[in-house]
């Protein structure tokens, strides 16, 4: 039996019946094929500006690829490092970058593309381009005189320097309200001398407007010109950002002279609670005026700090302010870091960032008077509150949209009423800034105040606290003034 047995099964084993068990998975993704990405924008020999946008532009394929496959880098030194710009981005083929790296000729764009199982593909541009920061040409010592012969000739004087000496493109504009507003523009046929295109920089550039010639009459005492320059290097001014050229002025009242400050930028408007609201996700204005282009409000110094940073972010620059070792992303910035007004004596400031920030006092003040073209009014832009500022007598005692009055002499609206404006300093007199350049106000509280300062008439204002020559203050946790908004600056790198 037991040799039958064993014959049995050898039969069944050479006949294929061995005895196995098996079992199938569901099926799944296999991916061994990297993407494909190809960078399009920069192209060799581009030159971007620092602070302008720019499109970093490329194409990529995948079968697996997730939301946010792309990461953006960017070098200054013809590839050996990179910087991140974006660690994650969706795969749109675009994205706005606003240049902030250092100004370099040897600068490359790198996109990398990951896909689901961790396969990769990154492309750069093959050859360089440039970033570059160049700042505009200025006017200075801008004269206009009539000659006593009866020719009915005016004489215009001005200094022109550009910082690479390229010659400029010159054009003259005329007041005849002393400068409220600009309308008048010569006959070409009628002008000569240094305007035009072409003009060197130097002193002593001489118009000749021979005022006679012209269709209508010019009869009296309240004439100004405007000269502008174009070095056609220079890309225009951010968004509505005014460039101020810097200069020295004082403040008799409060006992302050020959203060100097640098160069800048400043936005035209005071922020809208529909900016606000686009970086912060919330509008905390109620009750004084509510609406898209109305100034944001009921916000303390805290927040608009961390607006700045914030706007800053979302649109790749680099953010000016930062919370002790905690780096400049409030996301980060330790719970309650604005619970206590004695905190805020941890935020620091990076000047040179391109970034958004607010002014310190003297930018904001001389901003106010009109910068190097003032007219010493009393109010920014005349003597006359009714024609500039929203103020206790005209405001029905509410906010009112931002740029519905007249601008000051550099083209700022509202740099007088409606909103008083945060600016950085601390308050402290004691603090004298005579004779500094960009004076950033002093380091330390005074004695038991721990306030910030406020510029800048509001609604509800007397003429008297509308004076262009005033500041306040606050402290900077207090968010239950519906008079007080902001202003927004950056520095020219």
């Amino acid at each position: 039996m037991k040799t039958l047995m064993l014959a049995l099964m050898a039969i069944s084993l050479a006949a294929g019946f061995a005895l196995t068990g098996h079992a199938e998975s569901g099926n799944t993704t296999l991916d061994t094929v990297d993407p494909e990405v190809a960078l399009t924008a920069p192209l060799n020999g581009d030159t971007w500006f620092i602070g302008y946008s720019n499109e970093i532009n490329w194409t990529a394929a995948d079968t697996n690829l997730p939301d946010q496959p792309v990461q953006i880098h960017y070098s200054t030194n013809n590839g050996a490092s990179y910087s991140s710009l974006k660690e994650s981005y969706a795969n749109t083929g675009s994205y706005l970058w606003l240049a902030s790296a250092p100004a370099s000729d040897s600068a490359k764009v790198l996109v990398k593309v990951t896909d689901d199982f961790g396969n990769y593909a990154s492309s750069a541009n093959t050859g360089v381009f440039s970033i570059k920061y160049t700042p505009p040409p200025e006017i200075s010592n801008v004269s206009i005189a009539q000659r006593t012969d009866g020719s009915k000739i005016v004489d215009i004087y001005y200094d022109l320097a550009d910082v690479n000496n390229d010659p400029c493109e010159i054009s003259i504009i005329l007041s005849d309200n002393g400068g409220v507003s600009y309308t008048i523009s010569p006959d070409s046929a009628n002008v000569s001398g240094d305007i035009g295109d072409g003009i060197s920089p130097g002193t002593g550039k001489h118009i000749v407007w021979a005022a006679g010639n012209e269709a209508g009459d010019f009869d009296d005492d309240d004439y100004r010109v405007r000269i502008t320059a174009d070095d056609k290097t220079y890309p225009p001014n951010p968004g509505n950002f005014v460039y101020v050229q810097g200069g020295t002025f004082s403040n008799t009242y409060n006992n302050y002279t020959n203060v100097t400050v640098s160069s800048f930028y400043i936005n035209q408007y005071e922020v809208t609670q529909s900016e606000f609201q686009a970086a912060m996700g919330y509008n905390p204005a109620s009750g004084y005026g509510v609406g898209d282009n109305h100034p944001v409000y009921l916000l303390s110094w805290n927040r608009a700090v961390e607006y700045c940073n914030r706007l800053s972010a979302s649109e790749s620059l680099t953010p000016c302010y930062s919370f002790g070792s905690y780096g400049t992303d409030p996301d980060n910035w330790p719970s309650g870091w604005d619970s206590v007004d004695t905190l805020s004596i941890h935020m620091a400031c990076n000047w040179a960032a391109n970034g958004y920030r607010l002014p310190t006092q003297y930018e904001s003040h001389f901003a106010a008077i009109g910068g190097n073209l003032t007219h010493g009014y009393t109010y920014a832009g005349s003597n006359d509150p009714d024609s500039v500022a929203w103020y206790y007598d005209n405001s029905g005692l509410v906010s009112h949209q931002v740029g519905l009055m007249q601008p000051n002499e550099l083209g700022l609206y509202d740099m007088t009423g409606n909103m008083e404006e945060y600016c950085w300093d601390i308050v402290n007199p004691d603090y004298d800034p005579s004779g500094l350049t960009d004076p950033r106000g002093p380091v330390e509280f005074y004695l038991s105040s721990t306030a910030r300062t406020i510029r800048g008439g509001n609604y509800m204002s007397s003429t008297f606290n509308a004076d262009v020559r005033f500041t306040w203050e606050i402290t900077p946790n207090n968010s239950s003034q519906p008079q007080i908004g902001l202003r927004l600056v950056r520095s020219t790198y």
